[in-house]
This record gives structure tokens, C-alpha cells and sequence, in this order.
């Protein structure tokens, strides 16, 4: 079950109804984990110390101290641990917080998304048809104005110029490439068929 505490949403298995733990504010995940190894170097000199003075048995330790010493150090491991894994959970609970936040604006954005690029397919496809329409009327234009001698068409430079302007590779494509565009392959959805159209009343 999960709970939260002022807005924040608490891991399964911890209830802080008064915010008592109150560490997400406190500490990090990485500050809690340096204080947990700092914690087990001295739990572990602490340990060393304790058992070399017992096995030399020589009454120049004093074992109550060290014993005292042992205690605390490992009391303070285990309360570093504690807050390391509370610390944790605060911050994958911020992170899962901040992803249904993120999700809860996904929806918004898809349909705009979609709405915006309903209108630039509606232009694109609209510009691609007056292209095609435009490059058919400079091919007649450009036959009828052709010189013609003993059968031989012979197009001027300008009409050339036009004939070229209609026969371009329209594929912006390899442009975009070039200009360090990447092409996301995420599915076969991803790929739509242009066709070139017009208003049906024009």
C-alpha cells in the first residue's frame, strides 16, 4: 500500500504520517550511501581493534571502552543503513511523482502534436499537387513555345531553364540529411505516403 506525506508519495511498507523521517529534503541518496561507508570503515576499525586487544589478553586495552566503542559504531551503521534506504525510497517516489506529473501532460501534447502535423501534411500535400500542376503547365507551355525548324524542336535557354525547374527532384530527404537531420525508425507506423492533392472545389 502505498501513502503519502505533504504531497510526496511514500514507498510500500513506510508510514510517516507526522514526517518524522522528513529526509527527503535532508539528505540524498548519494550522501546516505557515503555516510553508510564511512560508517562501515569505522564499524569494521572499530571491530579490529576490539578483537586484537582481546586476543592479546595483556591489560594495556581497555576492553569495556573498546567494547562501548564497537556498540556504538555499529548502532550508528545500522541508522546510516536506515536512512540510506529511506533515502532511496524518497527519491524513486519523487521519481515516479514526477513521471505520472510528466504523463498527466503527455495526452495534452500528443494531440496537439497530431493537430499540428494534420496541417503541415494538409499544406504539404496541397504545395506537393500545385507542384505537379505547375510542371505540367510548363511542359505545354514550353512545347508551344518551341522553335521548331524542318521537324526539329529546339527549346531556348529559358525554356530549358523552366523544363529544368519542372523536372527537379522535389525529395527534400537527402537535404535534410545532409543538414544533420536523422531519420527515427520506431516502427513501421512511422512512415506515411505523401500524395499530392488539391481543393476539390479549385
Amino acid at each position: 500500500m502505498e501513502t503519502r506525506n505533504h504531497g510526496v508519495e511514500l514507498p510500500n511498507g513506510i508510514r510517516d504520517p507526522y514526517n518524522v523521517l522528513g529526509l527527503a529534503p535532508q539528505i540524498t541518496p548519494e550522501q546516505a550511501r557515503a555516510a553508510v561507508e564511512f560508517a562501515r570503515r569505522d564499524k569494521a576499525k572499530a571491530d579490529t581493534q576490539l578483537a586484537s586487544a582481546v586476543a592479546a589478553n595483556d591489560g594495556k586495552a581497555d576492553l569495556n571502552a573498546l567494547s562501548r566503542t564497537a556498540r556504538e559504531v555499529a548502532t550508528e551503521l545500522a541508522e546510516a543503513e536506515k536512512r540510506l534506504e529511506v533515502a532511496e525510497a524518497y527519491a524513486a517516489a519523487a521519481v515516479r511523482e514526477q513521471q505520472r506529473t510528466r504523463l498527466a501532460d503527455i495526452g495534452g501534447e500528443l494531440r496537439k502534436a497530431r493537430e499540428q502535423f494534420a496541417e503541415h501534411y494538409r499544406e504539404a500535400a496541397l504545395a506537393l499537387g500545385r507542384w505537379y500542376l505547375l510542371g505540367s503547365e510548363a511542359r505545354r507551355l514550353t512545347t508551344s513555345l518551341a522553335d521548331r525548324v524542318n521537324d526539329t524542336v529546339y527549346f531556348p535557354p529559358h525554356l530549358k531553364e523552366v523544363l529544368a525547374e519542372a523536372d527537379a527532384d522535389i525529395n527534400p530527404l537527402p537535404a535534410l540529411k545532409d543538414a544533420g537531420y536523422g531519420v527515427m525508425m520506431l516502427g513501421f507506423r512511422t512512415q506515411l505516403t505523401l500524395f499530392p492533392m488539391k481543393e476539390n472545389n479549385k
